[in-house]
């Protein structure tokens, strides 16, 4: 595991590297002003260090592992209550025109410490949900399939006859040879190896692992006074089915969706009485006389239960119940 890290850790480096990045390449108009990097091995005292914006120079990001990434109350604290450090590595890598091996690495990295963390706040997962297709939606549009050889060809010829076919008339030989010569160059460009990188489709599975691993740690708020746990889910859920313009397969989206529905019922199952009875009432109403896009989705065989109706016999015969046993004689989840 630790070679692991290792080898994810060199990769970010030598993207950094190669593209020859300093803080100036990151569009942030603060991070001069605001960005602090110290040197030594010490971990930060400074909790609000935690929140100075990413220096993406080589020493910078030293910095940022040796005392926010591998500072133990960075899962504790910081990671599960603010993912502005994702957003932060995917804008400078769309910015400075990274590739998706990059994002790849980022999504790794990260990975790794939502595992560890005991729950990512549902806020933060709605945030990062809803900037993901802006930043990520170029690097996970389908791969062009290379032209054949016939196309390149008959493509150089129909241009170069449309284009100079007065020049064809009046010295056939020169005008074919410079033509040839296009023709083989063309040719020879097509077969020149690419720099390596991971295909959308690779990157798109990193991305769902990532998001799995993510949205099975969300905790929602039952503390929040201006939104209610339903309407909490509710919007993350409808986030989340928005990612069809990024993930373009049905059945993945659909277990995102239902990851977040395993933690809505598990949030119900294990506090399900601190949950308000009109909560409980408005969510059954609206399941009952709305549709909504995310619960729609057919599960992968017909004889399988409908995200729906999972939901609704959670909010009526789990939560409710619990609600009322409160309401009625003070029995609480704690006992």
């Amino acid at each position: 595991m630790k070679k692991m890290f290792i080898y994810t850790y060199l990769i970010l480096f030598t993207h950094l590297i190669s593209a020859n990045s300093t803080p100036a390449n990151y569009n942030n108009s603060n991070s001069e002003k605001n960005t602090i990097i110290i040197s030594g091995e010490n971990l930060l005292e400074d909790e609000s260090l935690f929140y100075t914006p990413i220096n993406f120079s080589t020493f910078g990001l030293t910095c940022f592992f040796n005392h926010r990434y591998n500072n133990p109350k960075y899962i504790e604290d910081f990671l599960p209550n603010n993912l502005d450090d994702i957003i932060q590595f995917i804008q400078y890598a769309k910015t400075s025109g990274q590739n998706r091996a990059f994002i790849k690495t980022i999504f790794k990295i990260f990975t790794k410490k939502i595992k560890y963390s005991n729950y990512i706040s549902s806020k933060e997962l709605l945030n990062m949900a809803n900037k993901l297709p802006e930043l990520l939606g170029a690097y996970l549009m389908p791969d062009i399939q290379h032209t054949s050889d016939e196309y390149v060809i008959k493509d150089i010829l129909c241009t170069e006859f449309a284009d100079n076919f007065a020049h064809f008339k009046k010295d056939p030989n020169n005008f074919l040879s410079k033509v040839s010569q296009k023709i083989c160059s063309a040719l020879a460009d097509k077969e020149k190896p690419e720099e390596k990188d991971i295909t959308s489709t690779e990157l798109r599975t990193i991305l769902i692992s990532f998001l799995e691993n993510a949205f099975n740690k969300c905790l929602f708020n039952l503390n929040d006074e201006h939104q209610d746990v339903w309407e909490q889910y509710k919007e993350l859920s409808q986030a989340a089915y928005n990612l069809k313009s990024i993930i373009f397969e049905l059945d993945e989206l659909n277990d995102l969706i239902n990851s977040i529905l395993a933690r809505f019922n598990y949030i119900i199952d294990m506090v399900g009485s601190d949950i308000s009875l009109q909560t409980y009432k408005n969510a059954i109403e609206e399941l009952q006389t709305k549709n909504f896009d995310w619960l729609e989705i057919e599960e992968h065989d017909t004889l399988m239960k409908p995200k729906k109706d999972e939901l609704l016999y959670t909010l009526k015969h789990v939560g409710f119940t619990k609600a009322l046993a409160r309401n009625q004689f003070g029995f609480t989840d704690a006992g």
